[in-house]
């Protein structure tokens, strides 16, 4: 089978990455998987590799996940951005919903549900 979609997954935890990554490594469908620990190496991944899909922690050493929300829904409002956060408060929920994210995953609450999320995407 043919890996047609490309998901970024940034967060400065590195068992977090490793989660996600053994988590999509399972869906029936394939895709591959990029993998970024800090803004810059982000943005890098989003230059280089053009994903369609884009799991972004809030807070990441440097610059926020924030700043790359803005970043990616300048350069293609087909790119589909999930936050993911353990600051899933009503302020940072509405900002990222205004700049443009198309979902808002509280990692302590939600953070199973991303696989399926991701899976219905693809």
């Amino acid at each position: 089978m043919e890996i047609t979609k490309k998901v970024l997954l940034v967060d400065d935890a590195a068992f977090i990455l490793k989660r996600l990554k053994q988590s999509l490594e399972e869906l029936p469908q394939p895709v591959k998987i990029l993998t970024a620990g800090d803004y810059e190496s982000a943005l890098s991944q989003l230059e280089n590799e053009g994903p369609h899909i884009v799991v972004l922690d809030v807070h990441l050493p440097g610059k926020s996940g924030i700043e790359i929300l803005k970043i990616v829904k300048l350069k293609s409002l087909s790119i589909i951005v999930i936050m993911l956060t353990n600051q899933a408060n009503d302020y940072y929920r509405n900002l990222c919903k205004d700049l443009g994210a198309d979902y808002f995953i509280d990692k302590s609450t939600d953070f199973e549900m991303l696989p399926k999320i991701i899976a219905s995407l693809l």
